[in-house]
């Protein structure tokens, strides 16, 4: 299990219920804003800093996008 950072505040398991669903929208939808984002010009490394995924894993939910849409 990853360690917790000295900084990061002590979350609750009602922390976690409130944040998991509140981040669905986020996971139904990630992969249009990192097309968009691409797109609008930003770059897959540039991506991946930002939402802290690797670059591989931007370009893996890109292809995945332009398949489903195609």
């Amino acid at each position: 299990m990853p360690e917790q950072q000295q900084d990061e505040p002590q979350l609750t398991y009602e922390d976690a219920v409130r944040i998991r669903r509140e981040s669905a929208p986020l996971e139904r939808q990630l992969a249009r804003i990192v097309v968009e984002a691409k797109n609008g010009g930003r770059s897959a490394a540039q991506i991946a800093r930002d939402l802290e995924y690797t670059e591989g894993r931007i370009y893996q939910i890109i292809r995945k996008h332009r398949t489903e849409q195609a």
